[in-house]
């Protein structure tokens, strides 16, 4: 895990700066990493480390924290177990600053979409349109968690 944290290092804050600077932004697809982005998003992503409010200007900082503590609307925070950015730290570190929100995380695995791998953007491959698309659309259309069996204990303890 040591080398591949480095090596992911390497990509996200060594090569994709580089690359951004060099083309004007960020040649995804043409690396087979993601899509294109554009400068500032990929800037975003490069730099901002892991403390969210870090990657914003200091005097916007604590501004930025009270909105995301008002949120009171529920959070289904979906993690899937092989993706290697969108861990399960990275998830939980996201919800501790949404105090205000019933915050749900769920760990969704390849199996229970009958794959191998998923990944950081797989969901997002037309592929699962039948299956997380439409599961995804009970949640934002009836606020019912389609993945009850997948949800795990919030760790924050202002959590409701």
């Amino acid at each position: 895990m040591p080398g591949r944290r480095a090596a992911l290092f390497l990509k996200w804050h060594i090569a994709m700066p580089a690359m951004t600077a060099i083309c004007g932004y960020f040649p995804g697809r043409r690396l087979g990493w993601l899509e294109d982005l554009p400068k500032g998003v990929a800037n975003e992503w490069s730099f901002r480390g892991r403390r969210f409010e870090r990657s914003h200007p200091r005097g916007e900082r604590e501004a930025v924290l009270r909105r995301m503590a008002a949120v009171k609307a529920p959070i289904l925070a979906v993690a899937v177990s092989d993706d290697e950015l969108g861990t399960m730290p990275a998830i939980r570190r996201t919800l501790s600053y949404y105090t205000g929100a019933q915050c749900m995380p769920v760990l969704l695995k390849p199996a229970d979409f009958g794959c191998d791998a998923i990944g950081h953007f797989g969901l997002f491959h037309d592929r699962y349109a039948s299956s997380f698309w439409i599961d995804t659309l009970s949640w934002l259309r009836e606020g019912s968690n389609p993945w009850p069996s997948c949800l795990l204990p919030v760790e924050n303890s202002s959590q409701p």
